[in-house]
């Protein structure tokens, strides 16, 4: 029963993912998002989908840290 709703919470969240990260081909990404991302050392080897979504995360995390200055 664990390993089915694991599976199904899985399967839920990449679900969740397709619709907030919309695959767009070129993004322009705010400097401050390029300097953090080219201190992750094993960001090149990444697959294109998970460094798409390392910068998101990095943007997200910049701009939360900006609104609660």
């Amino acid at each position: 029963m664990t390993d089915v709703l694991l599976e199904y919470a899985c399967l839920r969240i990449i679900e969740l993912e397709a619709m907030l990260l919309v695959d767009v081909p070129e993004t322009v990404w705010p400097a401050e998002v390029g300097m953090v991302y080219s201190q992750v050392e094993i960001a090149g080897d990444l697959p294109a989908h998970h460094q798409r979504r390392l910068k998101h995360h990095i943007n997200r995390m910049w701009l939360k840290k900006m609104i609660s200055r």
